[in-house]
């Protein structure tokens, strides 16, 4: 059904001032293939044969088309008192009604913003009909009936970081990524905004966009925090290759991912660079973002009298010798050796010292594991030493032991004395545990689900809640399958079944459970798997009843 607008038909004429001027007749139109013309009276459609411009112009004329097909076609009318005046109108049909419309909502933290795409909302379109309209997705239109409680709906403006605040805004914005919802207040769980779908003036449906806040961000390393740095290199580019870190489970814009120095470097200085012509020295609790990593604009500059090895190499030309430092990698609670490969000290100059045996001191232990060195003499192990030869390190004899804990970086600090008299060397040693999926998850809460008798109600992490100790393993990799009950079903909050979800979803409240059955007591039995360790058959204990109050004891 199609509205009529008086400005797909408007006759100019002498006398504007009567209501019905200017009759209107249909002379070809076929109801049967094409469609017929109607008017709206009392909320009723009465097919008609004629009609005025004042009819089009209060908006009780529409057009209805009953035809399948897609196909444009014409339809002629007269002027009644204008026999030989003719005029021709073109529909063109768009098959639009049955289409799906992708409605996922948006995922987000709080105070933040989040662009608005395809993927979240959009009606989908058949390749049939974007190619015989490249204009569609200006014509599809998202107005909004409710406004969003806890935030705002901008469009992006022609110049960049320029963002109004709209109330509609069509598929075609969206596409473009022009379309966001900005948060501004409070804390919420979820933000709310009701939405009518729109082709032109015609209404396809009524739906419900759906905001859901994340309550925890979990911020994960993706850089490899060393660079190794060549001994003729005076300063360096700190990339995202050495330092990168983002959020999980949604991306953080970079600007928003901030880094505070809790400590500078011993032997060099930090920069952030603004201009080519400006830098700012970046000194204690000085602060850089993931966007100034990622679009280079942190320097480090090293000192000329010392070496220093912390988590970034710095070799120095005026030092007589080249040092070894290379990261050592041991899987969890296990032993691995560490060899010249490793750590090792070797003259660039012909020098007395080379016949010397090189000692390293340690200055501070391993912190989850510890040092051991072998002794083939008696077979005795020397545990934690406070010195390590390097001959014994040419030998296999020097060993790192991680205690099996959950903990994947571990070090140990050292220094050497320079023979040649050029000072001494401060270093870092640092050890990567590659961590076993070693814990199965466990169950941290014992409770039983009350829910209102064939109701549904949201469950969260105080509901079901299972933990896994290892430390790679995140509440999104605790994944619940062969869900069943006789009590009723599980569903995300688009009301789509549930047949696998995670703790994190839990743990953002994006479950829910319907009861649908004539039981009042029951259960629902599911596996639990981290990718690794399989729980089967537990269970949650359901009780369905009518609404009561619970009165609880509390002398506090």
């Amino acid at each position: 059904m199609f509205k009529l607008k008086d400005s797909a038909i408007s006759v100019k004429g002498k006398n504007k001032k009567k209501n019905d001027h200017h009759p209107f007749k249909v002379i070809n139109v076929d109801p049967d293939d094409q469609g017929y013309f109607a008017r709206i009276q009392h909320k009723n459609v009465v097919k008609i044969e004629n009609f005025t411009e004042n009819d089009v112009r209060n908006a009780s004329i529409v057009f209805v088309h009953e035809n399948l097909t897609g196909k444009s076609f014409p339809v002629k009318c007269l002027i009644t008192h204008r026999e030989k005046e003719q005029f021709e109108l073109t529909f063109k049909p768009y098959d639009l009604i049955d289409n799906e419309l992708i409605n996922t909502g948006l995922l987000m933290a709080h105070h933040t913003h989040a662009l608005v795409t395809a993927s979240n909302l959009s009606l989908i379109i058949s390749d049939i009909l974007e190619q015989q309209d490249k204009n569609l997705g200006q014509l599809i239109r998202f107005e909004m009936e409710t406004e969003p409680a806890f935030g705002i709906v901008q469009k992006l403006r022609l110049s960049p970081n320029n963002w109004m605040n709209v109330s509609q805004f069509t598929q075609r914005q969206i596409d473009r990524g022009k379309i966001r919802y900005q948060h501004l207040n409070d804390l919420p769980k979820s933000d709310r905004i009701s939405v009518l779908v729109m082709f032109q003036k015609q209404l396809i449906r009524r739906t419900e966009f759906v905001i859901n806040f994340v309550t925890h961000l979990e911020l994960e390393s993706y850089g490899s925090n060393v660079y190794n740095f060549s001994r003729n290199e005076k300063e360096f580019i700190i990339s995202k290759a050495e330092l990168a870190h983002q959020t999980r489970p949604i991306l953080s814009d970079n600007e928003s991912i901030q880094y505070r120095l809790r400590s500078v470097p011993s032997y060099g200085t930090l920069y952030l660079l603004a201009t080519d012509a400006w830098q700012r020295k970046l000194g204690l609790d000085s602060q850089f973002s993931q966007k100034d990593v990622c679009e280079r604009r942190i320097l480090y500059v090293r000192n000329n009298s010392f070496v220093n090895i912390d988590s970034l190499r710095d070799l120095v030309d005026s030092f007589s010798y080249d040092v070894i430092v290379s990261n050592l990698t041991v899987l969890e609670g296990d032993r691995s050796v560490i060899d010249e490969n490793h750590l090792y000290l070797r003259s660039t100059v012909e020098s007395s010292s080379n016949r010397n045996d090189v000692i390293f001191d340690l200055i501070k232990q391993p912190k989850f594991g510890r040092i051991e060195i072998e002794n083939d003499d008696d077979n005795t192990v020397e545990r934690n030493p406070s010195r390590i030869s390097q001959r014994l390190i040419q030998q296999r004899k020097v060993y790192y032991v991680h205690d099996d804990s959950e903990n994947n970086i571990d070090f140990f600090d050292f220094f050497i004395e320079n023979f040649t008299d050029n000072g001494r060397i401060n270093a870092k040693f640092s050890i990567e545990i590659l961590m076993k999926n070693d814990n199965p998850p466990q169950r941290k809460c014992h409770r039983r689900l009350n829910i209102i008798r064939n109701r549904e109600r949201i469950l969260t992490n105080r509901d079901i809640c299972y933990v896994d100790l290892d430390l790679n393993t995140w509440p999104s990799n605790i994944v619940f399958t062969r869900i069943y009950s006789t009590m009723g079903s599980f569903h995300f909050l688009n009301d789509s079944m549930a047949q696998t979800f995670t703790q994190q979803d839990l743990n953002d409240g994006l479950i829910k459970f319907r009861h649908n059955a004539n039981l009042d007591s029951g259960k629902a039995i599911f596996s639990i798997t981290d990718g690794h360790f399989n729980l089967l058959s537990e269970s949650l204990e359901i009780r369905a009843s009518d609404p009561y109050i619970e009165i609880v004891n509390n002398t506090g």
